[in-house]
């Protein structure tokens, strides 16, 4: 008994000594910051917590563009001891961004998701910081997607989406699901050489299951305010056994299926040529020439994660925007209907309404509402106000896009803005970030979501649901919060178009 006794005090007095560490540098820190250049203007929060009680749970560039009108384009937040810059005008985004990208390029390393004793990601492509490592990340991947290098992929997402349309047609009710394995499937040929395919007993492929936890994991692990050792770092040093530790046990579950995601498709291909039977693809070409291993790992894993959930994202919200904008629709299947059968990629020029749909739903739900973090690597002044070294700083694209500086009746789904000797600015120049952090593998989702949304809309109508009394239910506009944001989920009817050509797959 006196054993158990003198094991719970020793616990007691490490809980009192951490809390008691985290309260001095607390106010140290708070101290230190008094005599300097102000802050930008935000929120008032309070003196311990600051405003994590009002970090957005929901997709936060909208709430952090309310503020923006009250506090003006560079907004501050404190998440207990970590400060948030966030940044609501193209102006902000690009004069520091770009014009100061050496200070601005490195990524937030935050505990939970980077350190080694937790979810340990980072070395991804997405978490590393700007240096030696990221230009040998940038070098692999301008190989894999550069404008040139994607127009030898065009017959894999042809036939991918192909394979998409005849899924739905069967199976309409899980577009989602289709989706979801056609963009798995372009990703996983091109990156690794693999074939996606579907188990006898109708359960997902491995690899689009595992991709699918993967990311879930992944944007937990990422998400605003969800973990206290983000803000007090020390706590990564608490035993897992402790009470209050539960996060080191999630963090070692993550870790284990990350470390999964990132290392199963390379050794498959290593296997493979092995054997030789290795189908041509990124990761098979760059292992013959002798690229280092390790950087080739990360780089390939980053093709695979990377532009799964955001072209899902993508896809489903225009699934959804048709069913709300019907004339839209019409419009769109009008311009196809012109070509007598489905489009392919070389009929772009001859499609620019569908174009112009596709740019509008990208504009209108943003699917990186709010991009990854940049951090500050040095303390840095802006038009008089001081953004300290170490702060989270995010650019708000949600805010670019709802800038009628740059877009007329913002909140309006019109995509005959692109359209004309006035066409608006081209969300594309918005979308995938700014400087050098930009997103590398935008030619690629420009071509795949392209192709997919002509393909959708020569094929099928996309309605509400009719219910027993016969009255239709338009699904509402309702967005998931997270790094990718696309509808929740919902339900329409997708109707098979009279089409010889859909027919013949």
């Amino acid at each position: 008994m006196e054993y158990f006794q003198h094991s719970n005090l020793n616990t007691d007095l490490v809980v009192c000594v951490v809390l008691g560490i985290i309260f001095v540098g607390f106010i140290a820190a708070r101290l230190s910051t008094r005599a300097r250049l102000p802050l930008p203007p935000g929120p008032p929060g309070q003196f311990f917590s600051g405003n994590a009680h009002q970090l957005p749970s929901g997709p936060g560039g909208r709430q952090y563009l309310e503020w923006s009108k009250s506090y003006g384009d560079v907004l501050h937040l404190r998440n207990w001891s970590s400060h948030i810059i966030v940044l609501n005008s193209e102006k902000a985004i690009r004069d520091l961004f770009a014009r100061r990208a050496e200070n601005y390029s490195d990524r937030v390393q935050t505990p939970m998701y980077c350190d080694p004793s937790l979810v340990d990601r980072g070395k991804t492509v997405f978490s590393t910081n700007y240096g030696e490592r990221f230009r040998r990340y940038s070098k692999l991947l301008h190989q894999a997607l550069s404008k040139s290098a994607i127009a030898a992929y065009e017959g894999v997402q042809a036939e991918a989406t192909d394979r998409m349309l005849t899924d739905i047609a069967r199976k309409p009710e899980a577009f989602v699901q289709h989706i979801r394995a056609c963009t798995t499937r372009i990703i996983l040929k091109v990156a690794y050489g693999y074939d996606l395919t579907v188990p006898e007993d109708g359960g997902e492929d491995y690899f689009v299951k595992l991709v699918e936890e993967s990311i879930a994991l992944g944007n937990e692990s990422f998400k605003p305010g969800r973990w206290l050792v983000n803000s007090f770092p020390i706590l990564r040093h608490v035993p897992e056994w402790m009470p209050g530790a539960g996060f080191k046990r999630w963090a070692r579950g993550a870790r284990v299926k990350l470390h999964e995601m990132t290392r199963a498709p390379i050794e498959m291909v290593k296997q493979q040529m092995a054997e030789g039977t290795a189908a041509p693809s990124f990761v098979s070409r760059n292992l013959e020439e002798g690229a280092d291993q390790e950087t080739l790992t990360w780089v390939a894993a980053a093709l695979y994660v990377g532009g799964a959930d955001t072209t899902v994202a993508a896809l489903s919200t225009f699934v959804l925007l048709m069913v709300r904008y019907p004339e839209v629709q019409r419009k769109a299947q009008a311009e196809l209907a012109a070509l007598g059968r489905l489009p392919t990629a070389e009929d772009r020029p001859r499609l620019p309404y569908v174009e112009a749909v596709m740019k509008e739903c990208m504009r209108y739900n943003t699917i990186g509402p709010m991009a990854l973090a940049h951090c500050a690597r040095r303390e840095d002044e802006y038009a008089g106000i001081r953004i300290p070294r170490g702060a989270t700083v995010y650019s708000n694209i949600w805010a670019v896009t709802r800038d009628e500086r740059i877009y007329s009746d913002p909140e309006v789904f019109r995509p005959e803005r692109f359209i004309g000797e006035k066409a608006e600015r081209d969300p594309w120049d918005i979308i995938f970030g700014f400087g050098l952090r930009r997103c590398p593998g935008r030619y690629l989702a420009d071509a795949t979501l392209f192709i997919a949304i002509a393909k959708l809309l020569a094929a099928f109508e996309f309605r509400p649901e009719v219910d027993a009394a016969g009255r239709e239910t338009i699904p509402l506009e309702q967005w998931t919060s997270g790094p990718n944001c696309g509808p929740k989920p919902f339900q329409c009817q997708i109707i098979a178009r009279p089409n010889e050509a859909l027919l013949s797959l």
